[in-house]
């Protein structure tokens, strides 16, 4: 086990409410209030939350911890929470570059365009308070992303750092904040650069791999085969949501199939372990290399809860339709080496029965 994890204790709130209502037990609702109990104990006085390596007041664990304060003044109209977020945003506008981006406190001491989350965060604080300063800082900071994305749809500075090509999770970091903002303004140019994206992701997931790869460049070309487990639940989530939204059923399908691999590796037996998935595919990739993360299981629940129609049969045919779309081959009439070995051990078998 490692420290507590302040960022993704904050993020994880909405879930667990979220899973107390479709389950209809208290008891999540009650890790909820536990946990926001604990993040208002380590708030530093300036309003920041601190990242847990360095102990240094973090943009992007702020943001994620405000949405979990919004959620929490939300559900209990707890003033300690109001109070708390306020400071929160109050300190995200004051951390902020001219141009709309973080830097001095963010991640690297890079500006990140899947920081897009903090905005998102600090909207929704806004809408909750009335407060126009904040909201215009929040769509400051939507606005430099916007202006950040390619022709090929990509956003810019998705990445941990521009030295290394982005992780499916961070790509698909940039396109919640941004759906998270459309939801609350309507703006028809945030829907439009989030299906900008959305449409080439599910291309390539339709046409090119079954399962998205870990890492891309900013031409979409797979950097890294390897499975990022956390950024294909939330793919999974913002596909639910654009079907949703667009009507489109191919989001629909790209999110069942993509949700029946990530069940087919979570652990269902044994221990501590029992339920968690792992950071990537295979264990050791290069995404959280040997680690069980919670964040994992916080988007398979956020996109499992949203598809809640599905039998396991119906989703064992689409992935079986898939896999037919990616090999036409797979039913032939030619016998191979294999078929021929198999025929002959049938017909030994069988001999004695003639």
């Amino acid at each position: 086990w490692d420290k507590s994890y302040i960022e993704t204790t904050g993020y994880i709130i909405p879930t667990l409410f979220e899973v107390a209502e479709y389950l209809e037990e208290d008891r999540y609702k009650k890790s909820a209030l536990k946990a926001g109990e604990w993040l208002l104990s380590v708030q530093n006085d300036d309003g920041s939350f601190s990242k847990i390596d360095t102990g240094k007041p973090f943009v992007f664990d702020t943001g994620q911890v405000l949405l979990g304060l919004n959620r929490l003044y939300k559900e209990t109209a707890d003033k300690r929470f109001f109070e708390a977020a306020k400071k929160a945003s109050c300190w995200l506008m004051e951390q902020q570059e001219s141009d709309g981006s973080w830097q001095k406190a963010a991640y690297n001491t890079q500006k990140h365009t899947y920081y897009s989350r903090v905005a998102a965060a600090m909207y929704e604080y806004a809408v909750m308070a009335d407060d126009e300063a904040v909201k215009k800082s929040a769509l400051k900071h939507i606005e430099w992303v916007l202006s950040n994305q390619r022709e090929n749809g990509f956003f810019r500075y998705a990445s941990f750092d521009i030295r290394i090509p982005a992780y499916l999770h961070t790509i698909v970091y940039t396109l919640e904040g941004l759906l998270d903002i459309y939801a609350l303004t309507k703006q028809k140019t945030i829907l439009d650069a989030v299906l900008k994206m959305g449409e080439t992701l599910k291309k390539i997931n339709l046409t090119r791999e079954k399962v998205l790869c870990s890492q891309y460049n900013e031409s979409f070309e797979c950097i890294n085969p390897e499975k990022c487990i956390t950024g294909l639940a939330q793919w999974a989530g913002v596909a639910l949501r654009l079907h949703a939204v667009t009507g489109d059923e191919s989001y629909r399908f790209v999110a069942v199939t993509t949700l029946f691999y990530l069940k087919s590796k979570q652990i269902r037996e044994g221990g501590i372990l029992k339920g968690a998935l792992s950071a990537s595919i295979p264990f050791w990739g290069r995404y959280g290399a040997f680690d069980f993360v919670n964040w994992n299981n916080k988007f398979f629940c956020d996109s499992l809860m949203l598809l809640h129609d599905t039998t396991p049969s119906y989703e064992q045919e689409m992935w079986s339709r898939l896999s037919f779309m990616f090999h036409e081959g797979v039913v032939t009439k030619k016998l191979t080496k294999t078929d021929r070995a198999y025929i002959k051990n049938f017909d030994t078998f069988f001999s004695n029965y003639r």
